[in-house]
């Protein structure tokens, strides 16, 4: 858990009134698992089933 001491400073902050609904941001509509590089992965039932690697080019 991150302390508020570890977030990195901006020179210039933007006061944004409590009652404006917030810009669009594509990274904040995202999950926090997917944009933190440590997320945990997938479990084995939720995986496509995929071809094994030795399968895979075998055309010819």
């Amino acid at each position: 858990m991150q302390c508020f001491h570890d977030v990195p400073r901006f020179s210039r902050a933007v006061a944004v009134p409590a009652t404006q609904p917030p810009k669009h941001d594509p990274g904040r509509d995202a999950e926090p698992d997917e944009r933190q590089p440590g997320a945990p992965q997938a479990d084995p039932h939720e995986l496509p089933d995929l071809p094994e690697p030795a399968e895979v080019g075998e055309d010819g």
